[in-house]
């Protein structure tokens, strides 16, 4: 492979220019195409870059620009063609999380992906926390009993997110992070039982119609090793209220306190011990990714900390939420 990487873009909205900000300066990567459904988009991306073109069509990018890597960063429900035609070129991918509303979508882009020996590193930041390294280190020793989640906020405004159809809920498309968090920390879920709730989110009253995910949803989760979490989401939030996002664990002799993406505070019979982030999780992400692939070898390729094998396994513990919302049951998680 050449000292610099073709990279080329589809989907050029917020998360797209959360990865572009930093990669646009790497020297080893080279932008050489743009895609998004409004080219203005694509046009400006490509204008920041000084390089490349913006396209009208991904699959006409992907054959004239013949990149390395493909940054896929579109909505939920967008996912599949995209994938698989990148696949059929041999083309390695970051892809946003979630990686598809549909498991079975997701598990056809894994096979074939595997055939063809692609690298694919999905955007679960938050494994690449500074902060993650010291929680493991103090966690593996102890039995966590409980653990209590939160990601509860606003509505972000943009059509997809809202409806269920084209996002998976917020639970699949934003709180998947805490999700993927616990099996990162804790181990695998074994079953999920959620309760939902709507009437603080006045439709009719947003600039977006469509509206019809849960405003506030309690998921109780059981885990292989024993521990049992309780996980808040919501969307109903607005200015003056606020809840406290992260995820607390209790030991018997310790408690973990996780401030989402800010800090985590470690208490013991030693005593408490705070400790901040300090550096932002997306460098990491990314250059790990580019380095797997730059290298291909099996010691840089397992740095990635969210391989897309692994990444459908969140995927399916955060479904298994809405579908036990829709039944009123518990549903087992099978991973």
């Amino acid at each position: 492979m050449s000292a610099k990487l073709k990279a080329a873009v589809v989907g050029c909205g917020g998360i797209s220019n959360w990865h572009f900000s930093r990669v646009k300066d790497y020297e080893d990567v080279e932008y050489v195409g743009f895609y998004d459904i409004k080219k203005e988009r694509a046009e400006k991306m490509a204008d920041a870059a000084k390089q490349g073109k913006a396209f009208d069509c991904y699959i006409s990018m992907l054959d004239e620009s013949k990149p390395d890597i493909l940054y896929v960063c579109v909505p939920p429900d967008q996912h599949g063609m995209i994938e698989l035609e990148a696949i059929k070129r041999g083309i390695h991918m970051m892809i946003q999380k979630p990686i598809a509303t549909d498991v079975a979508v997701a598990e056809k882009i894994c096979d074939l992906a595997t055939q063809h020996e692609i690298i694919i590193s999905v955007g679960h930041q938050d494994r690449y926390l500074d902060l993650v390294d010291p929680m493991r280190e103090f966690l593996k020793d102890r039995h966590i009993g409980l653990i209590n989640g939160a990601w509860v906020g606003g509505i972000p405004m943009v059509y997809w997110w809202v409806r269920r159809s084209t996002s998976g809920g917020q639970v699949v498309e934003q709180n998947i992070h805490l999700y993927d968090m616990l099996r990162y920390l804790i181990g695998e879920p074994v079953t999920v039982y959620t309760a939902g709730g709507k009437g603080m989110v006045k439709p009719h009253t947003l600039p977006i119609i469509g509206y019809d995910v849960e405003d506030y949803t309690a998921t109780t989760v059981t885990f292989r090793n024993g521990s049992v979490a309780n996980i808040f989401t919501g969307c109903y939030m607005e200015e003056g209220g606020g809840m406290q996002n992260g995820l607390t664990f209790y030991a018997k002799d310790a408690t973990i306190d996780y401030h989402l993406r800010d800090k985590v505070i470690f208490t013991d019979k030693n005593g408490t011990k705070e400790v901040k982030t300090e550096i932002e999780q997306g460098i990491a992400l990314d250059r790990v990714f580019i380095d797997a692939v730059k290298s291909g070898r099996p010691e840089d390729i397992q740095k990635i900390r969210s391989p897309y094998f692994d990444a459908i396994k969140s995927l399916k513990f955060t479904v298994a939420t809405n579908t036990s919302l829709d039944t009123g049951k518990a549903v087992y998680v099978n991973l």
